[in-house]
């Protein structure tokens, strides 16, 4: 891809892999959204005036890869824990292994967020491709259809906002968007085994493919208003966990309007683009979900160290306030979020002189 809407069918050598690379001939690559959007030229990937292009022209496009490799070095084979005839898939990301993120093993945050088809690393969209040392490929089954191995990758990032919603049994998760990811998160939810598992879609035939998959109830926004009969599923009180799909701006004012006030920011994930994602990763750590844990000893050790050591328990005081720019719709979330922003998003703390771990004899 050159720039937008210009594609071009070319030819070009195969690739002749370094010591450090494999080679691998795919078999089948997906055609994500992304790649539709980028075509289009939107600026998340071409820039604009308020931020720097991130494709890099003249890149063979394509991230959801499935591949046989047929060539690399015993070095490279070996990191890798393949052979030569393997069929693998690989994740879209490149991590540095260098940066904070990847240092503390959020591989998927990387800081140059190098990607194949989009930047640095060609992708599948071609007969052979290379795949480099820092790229992280999983072995597969030669009976599993190259389409459905080409699927691994969309659905495993279905599968890790599930985890990180942290599902419990007595939840009411919401899912916006029944496309192929929203999918995969309604698979992934239904086999936690929450409470309820509400799927959100304008399709219809989308909806009935999310019943298949494991939701419990289907709500067409254009048809019912799903804030009231949320509402009214749940005493008033609001989704426990909303897991957005859509890649659409306008789901994430509306997930933190589904979401029960006593959790509001739980289980809002976005799984396609960035907005509010560092504040709500942030709420979801310091917040509602800390106030549901007992002491892990790993923290009580911490603080009787500290009180061994003449250093008092840290106060909410302490923390700079954090300035709120205006919030999404929504009176009562909003106020909480509010106040909760202008506390420093941490909860009181106790001054304490007393040791929580008695001294040992």
């Amino acid at each position: 891809m050159h720039a937008p809407e210009d594609y071009r069918l070319e030819e070009r050598p195969v690739p002749t892999p370094a010591a450090h690379e494999l080679l691998i001939q795919v078999e089948a690559v997906g055609v994500c959204a992304s790649d539709l959007k980028a075509y289009a030229g939107a600026a998340k990937f071409w820039g604009d005036e308020n931020r720097d292009r991130w494709v890099e022209p003249g890149i063979i496009p394509g991230h959801e890869i499935t591949g046989t490799v047929v060539q690399g070095s015993d070095e490279i084979l070996a990191h890798h824990g393949v052979s030569v005839g393997d069929r693998i898939v690989v994740e879209q990301i490149v991590p540095c292994g260098e940066c904070m993120y990847c240092q503390r093993g959020w591989y998927w945050m990387c800081a140059p967020h190098d990607m194949f088809g989009f930047k640095h690393y060609h992708g599948g969209m071609a007969e052979y491709m290379i795949v480099p040392k820092l790229a992280r490929a999983h072995r597969i089954s030669k009976d599993i259809a190259p389409q459905h191995a080409a699927y691994a990758e969309p659905l495993s990032c279905s599968m890790h906002a599930v985890e990180r919603a942290e599902l419990e049994f007595d939840d009411v998760v919401v899912i916006a968007g029944a496309g192929p990811i929203g999918l995969g998160a309604i698979i992934g939810a239904a086999h936690k085994n929450p409470k309820l598992v509400i799927a959100l879609d304008f399709d219809d035939e989308k909806l009935e493919l999310a019943k298949k998959c494991g939701a419990d109830l289907t709500l067409n926004p254009s048809k019912v208003d799903i804030y009231e009969e949320i509402r009214g599923l749940t005493g008033g009180y609001g989704a426990d966990v909303y897991i957005e799909c859509t890649g659409h701006p306008s789901a994430v004012p509306q997930g933190l309007n589904l979401a029960a006030q006593a959790r509001p920011l739980r289980g809002v994930l976005r799984v396609q683009g960035e907005r509010l994602r560092g504040l709500v990763d942030h709420l979801r750590r310091q917040g509602a979900r800390r106030a549901r844990r007992p002491p892990r000893p790993a923290h009580l050790a911490r603080r009787h160290q500290d009180h061994r050591e003449g250093r008092p328990a840290p106060r909410r005081d302490l923390h700079p306030p954090v300035r709120p720019r205006r919030l999404p719709e929504g009176p009562r979330l909003g106020r909480r979020l509010r106040r909760r922003l202008r506390q420093g998003l941490h909860p009181p703390r106790p001054l304490s002189t007393a040791p929580l771990i008695p001294d040992q004899p």
